[in-house]
């Protein structure tokens, strides 16, 4: 429940490893979403994404897509979704992906 003494703390947190630092970016972007903060959220879930690899890369598209529609940007939300789809269809978020693509094309007819 101390989401911005977790974000303080997160963001001295240095780490040349891509997974760690990853992970630290997204648990930042998961205590901003806490705090209601959901720009910044997903700000954070694009640096952690932007550590690319296989594992934590397509998670952090897809939370920063699922951020999106909170916010009911479906453009945006899709775009991410679709990245998943092309670059990381083996990936956990990849194997159900068509059905996130479905539903944010539904919502933005």
């Amino acid at each position: 429940g101390e989401f911005e003494n977790a974000i303080k703390y997160l963001k001295k947190f240095d780490s040349n490893d891509p997974m760690t630092s990853s992970m630290a970016f997204g648990a930042i972007g998961d205590a901003y979403v806490e705090l209601g903060k959901n720009d910044k959220a997903i700000s954070y879930y694009k640096k952690a994404a932007d550590k690319k690899n296989e594992f934590t890369t397509p998670a952090f598209l897809f939370k920063a897509a699922m951020t999106y529609e909170l916010e009911n940007d479906f453009k945006k939300a899709l775009e991410l979704y679709e990245k998943i789809k092309a670059e990381y269809p083996r990936s956990y978020e990849g194997r159900d992906i068509d059905r996130f693509i479905a539903k944010a094309k539904g919502m933005l007819k």
